[in-house]
């Protein structure tokens, strides 16, 4: 196995616990030691040189700093993750972006590429919510595809899905899928039935409920981050549109998140308040 693919297998290779079933036969092969091939046949056959390079100069750079063990699951995981992502954009016909991402400025400067991959790492590395991991995962591969993503908007993306909750990505992905489906308050969310309060978020509770608060606040935090469009105060009985929708940063980040590979019950319980009770009016 060259040097390349050996610091990739020692990234990856702690992340398979959390990854599980999700990791792909490229990343199991390299995990393996069964792949001693060049380097680039682990994410896809053009391109792939760069994007392996990229990996590799993590793997190395991963040795080196303490980090506890959970840690370096994470990393590995978000790892996997990524390179999955990136071999299904290969295997789906897109293209590598092409724009200098992946070029170095200077010897003494690391490309773009590198540095997002780090944050990326590093995000997941204090990720204690660990079932986000899979979606910043997917935010890496996809960038390395997007050239509209230059390193300002995309070291803002990682830092935005680093500040969201598990839960507010739920929403997000809602939200998401629903808009412009509306008839009345009825829809149907992925074949799902549900029917929106009366263009309300919720008013047959005590204001002071703890659990409404927690929604609340996360959807008010989720306007503040610009991602869907300006809700006023948020309490008991706040009236929230039924059409409300999501900003341009707010698709964006859906897209590049893939939040629609979120299980439909995980989101379905993030928005409850949001819903009318089966049988009341």
């Amino acid at each position: 196995m060259n040097d390349d693919n050996k610091n990739i297998k020692d990234l990856v290779e702690p992340g398979f616990d959390i990854a599980g079933n999700s990791a792909g036969s490229a990343v199991g092969a390299i995990a393996g030691g069964t792949i001693a091939g060049p380097p680039g046949i682990i994410v896809g056959a053009v391109g792939g040189a760069l994007l392996s390079t990229a990996f590799s100069k993590a793997g190395k750079e991963i040795k080196e700093r303490f980090l506890s063990k959970r840690e370096i699951e994470r990393i590995g995981a978000v790892a996997i993750f990524a390179i999955n992502k990136i071999n299904e954009n290969f295997h789906d016909g897109q293209l590598l972006r092409d724009d200098g991402f992946f070029s170095q400025e200077s010897k003494f400067k690391q490309s773009a590429a590198d540095e997002i991959l780090e944050k990326t790492l590093l995000a997941a590395q204090r990720e204690t919510e660990e079932n986000k991991i899979r979606y910043l995962g997917n935010l890496y591969g996809n960038i390395s595809f997007h050239s509209e993503v230059g390193k300002i908007e995309a070291n803002r993306l990682i830092r935005i899905a680093q500040d969201l909750s598990f839960n507010q990505m739920c929403i997000l992905a809602f939200i998401n899928e629903v808009e412009n489906h509306y008839s009345e308050n009825e829809t149907n969310f992925r074949g799902v039935p549900v029917r929106l309060k009366e263009g309300y978020i919720y008013f047959e509770n005590d204001p002071n409920d703890f659990c409404f608060a927690i929604f609340a606040n996360e959807l008010e935090d989720i306007s503040n981050k610009k991602l869907i469009g300006t809700l006023g105060e948020i309490s008991s009985g706040s009236n929230v549109p039924k059409d409300m929708r999501l900003t341009p940063l707010g698709k964006k980040l859906c897209e590049l998140l893939e939040l629609k590979k979120i299980d439909t019950d995980l989101i379905c319980k993030s928005i409850k308040f949001m819903l009318q009770k089966q049988g009341s009016r």
